[in-house]
């Protein structure tokens, strides 16, 4: 999925039964359905529990949230990996 779907992602969208999420509008104007891996299952009825009774998205925080927290992980990726050798 792109971040932009992964952002835009609502509760109602999710279907852990299935095993699914339903993108109903897509970057190329059509819908389809995601399946879900065990694991993203697993964490999505993690996410699930701690919600608040009142949140729609999925993922609450911006695009820009994203971006700069993997700004963060890159940069200490590479500092581990240099102190490793």
């Amino acid at each position: 999925m792109r971040r932009g779907e992964l952002l835009g992602l609502r509760w109602e969208q999710v279907h852990l039964a299935k095993r699914i999420v339903h993108i109903p509008l897509t970057k190329n104007g059509e819908s389809h359905d995601v399946p879900l891996s065990r694991r993203a299952t697993d964490t999505l009825i993690a996410l699930s529990k701690d919600k608040q009774p009142d949140a729609d998205l999925v993922f609450p925080m911006s695009g820009n949230a994203v971006r700069l927290a993997f700004e963060r992980l890159r940069v200490r990726a590479k500092d581990v990996r240099f102190s490793l050798s």
